[in-house]
């Protein structure tokens, strides 16, 4: 009577696929303003609801150049929180940053974010945004 064979197979190595959604947060907490610009097309459409107005650029460079000037020439930059989901096929992205804005080096504040992307062939083309703005935490980090 012959026994039970075992086949050993060797499958090639999986490639993991990153969305844009977790593509865009990493460049947005490691600050990495080109890789930020190469995920959007250049025809993207940022509509950012900020506490004091409704913020609108349009095209990669514009788009790349709000997040950049929003924090992205801080002296001093943390991470809190990043989240990452998918609603209905549009991706869903939430931050939260710790930092000291160039204009109050002083000062750390929290900034948090939540945005929608509309994302084709790997690109986003749509962010619809909506922000805390940048709310100070006292002497202490937080």
């Amino acid at each position: 009577m012959k026994g039970p064979t075992m086949t050993i197979t060797h499958d090639a190595p999986t490639t993991i696929r990153r969305t844009a959604g977790e593509r865009f947060l990493e460049a947005l907490t490691t600050r990495d303003h080109e890789a930020l610009h190469d995920l959007l097309t250049p025809d993207v459409w940022l509509r950012a609801l900020l506490p004091r107005h409704v913020d609108e650029h349009h095209g990669a460079a514009e788009v790349a150049g709000a997040f950049r000037s929003w924090y992205g020439s801080a002296p001093a930059f943390e991470p809190l929180t990043v989240g990452h989901d998918t609603v209905v096929g549009k991706e869903r992205v939430a931050y939260r940053f710790l930092l000291r804005p160039d204009w109050a080096p002083d000062v750390w504040h929290v900034i948090e974010q939540d945005a929608f992307l509309s994302v084709r062939d790997g690109l986003i083309r749509k962010i619809d945004l909506v922000c805390t703005g940048f709310m100070p935490v006292g002497e202490g980090r937080h």
